[in-house]
């Protein structure tokens, strides 16, 4: 299906481009290049298709059903979206500043997912992007039942996208460091002997240039070590430790911070089982960053769970 999926992109792409063609002659050498560029940005494309084929798929005993907990944090992410576009657009917006440690539950996400509705309405509304006749209020939906037909990481998927189509900045490199050391903090919680604090956050010797890709795979690596060190402690977890598909067939920063919220979720579940509830704080996500630096912030949480499994 990926590979169909691919073959109708890049046969719609050159069909564009023949049909687009000026009517006018244009300089050659401008031609030239930038027909060659298309052409390898295709073949970038269906090399980066075929690699998302081969992804590490370690945890084969995983559980693929998703909890509350990570309905939770795949809001958050549309929160932050939401957040950026009304940055961008003049709104002075606060960001999240503490992260609960604790048992996440349907009304945690109804009420996260009513306040982002709300903000979005209240800007909308007074900015006349939506008209008082079509505005779409929660009337006529029934809030009383439990029962949904969707799936609600596809749904929240599909917001994502149209925050995108709408202007929001799209997921960078920074906004995955930023959960990436979550990540690691928490898994530095279970592996708090000598011998873990001894851990350097970077390995010793220079890593080659990573690309979200590797980082996805690593992250899968972390989530086959979070099963195992649940396991071998026989931590009650909730559905127990889950990983998650890609939802397209290009895997991007923004398809690594799905990942990474899966795991977060895990995490603070697991923090909250064996140290009771608390808050953390969060910070701001760095300026920028790149593939490498969250590859190699997800490498640091890994080599202190493999610490924690040998103890």
């Amino acid at each position: 299906m990926n590979k169909f999926r691919t073959f109708i992109m890049v046969l719609h792409t050159s069909i564009w481009i023949i049909a687009s063609q000026p009517a006018m002659a244009y300089d050659q050498k401008f031609t030239a290049y930038s027909e060659s560029l298309t052409r390898n940005l295709i073949t970038a494309m269906r090399k980066m298709q075929a690699d998302s084929n081969n992804l590490a798929t370690l945890c084969d005993d995983c559980q693929t059903s998703l909890q509350n907990r990570h309905i939770f944090q795949r809001a958050i992410d549309i929160d932050l979206r939401l957040n950026a576009y009304l940055r961008m657009l003049g709104q002075d917006i606060a960001g999240h500043t503490t992260l609960d440690i604790k048992p996440y539950n349907v009304e945690d996400v109804r009420q996260l997912m009513m306040n982002i509705h709300t903000k979005f309405d209240d800007y909308a509304i007074t900015n006349n992007i939506i008209n008082e006749h079509e505005f779409a209020s929660l009337n006529g939906f029934d809030l009383s039942s439990n029962a949904s037909s969707r799936n609600p990481f596809s749904t929240l998927d599909r917001i994502e996208l149209l925050l995108l189509e709408l202007g929001s900045p799209s997921i960078q490199p920074n906004h995955v460091l930023h959960r990436a050391r979550l990540i690691s903090r928490l898994v530095k919680n279970l592996c708090d002997t000598d011998k873990c604090s001894e851990i350097p956050t970077a390995l010793p010797q220079a890593i080659t240039p990573k690309r979200p890709i590797h980082v996805y795979n690593e992250a899968n690596k972390l989530i086959f070590l979070l099963k195992l060190y649940s396991d071998k402690n026989k931590i009650p977890l909730k559905g127990g430790v889950t990983i998650l598909k890609p939802s397209s067939h290009v895997i991007t920063p923004a398809q690594v911070n799905r990942l990474c919220g899966v795991v977060l979720a895990d995490l603070i579940a697991i923090n909250h089982l064996l140290f009771g509830p608390s808050k953390m704080e969060v910070g701001e996500p760095p300026v920028s960053a790149t593939p490498s630096l969250v590859w190699q912030q997800i490498n640091y949480a890994k080599r202190l769970l493999e610490s924690a499994l040998v103890e």
